[in-house]
């Protein structure tokens, strides 16, 4: 795969150093909060974004998505959000407010995260042509 390669062991053992894909519109996420309803993530270019999410009961869990703030529009449904935003080259911050545990009395909300660059997003997401209403 091309990482590097920390400390080699006996036979064919080695240790590698790995990282967040280097692949063009994919934003790379950082740190999440110790609650899990906060993680930063930082995109290469500005313009319009995809941001898809899941985690179990994710509609109910958290009823709004923000990003800097700033709600997000898109597709809710069940355990799956889809949703658009503009975004400027750097870091950001997603929050799934409210804070602290849920009524099952669970802290982490999500299973997966992706930010994509619309421009690159067919090549990673099988979206509809147009946003949904």
């Amino acid at each position: 795969y091309g990482w590097p390669t920390v400390t080699e062991g006996d036979e064919r053992r080695r240790l590698v150093r790995v990282g967040p894909p280097d692949l063009p519109g994919l934003a790379a996420f950082t740190r999440a909060t110790d609650e899990g309803r906060s993680v930063g993530f930082r995109t290469e270019v500005a313009g319009p974004h995809v941001v898809v999410l899941g985690g179990r009961g994710l509609d109910q869990r958290a009823p709004r998505v923000l990003v800097d703030g700033q709600e997000l529009a898109g597709r809710r449904e069940g355990s799956w959000a889809v949703l658009r935003g503009q975004l400027l080259a750097g870091d950001h911050r997603l929050d799934l407010p409210p804070p602290g545990l849920d009524r099952d009395g669970e802290l982490d909300v999500l299973f997966f995260a992706a930010v994509v660059h619309e421009r690159w997003a067919p090549e990673y997401l099988d979206l509809p042509a147009s946003p949904p209403e």
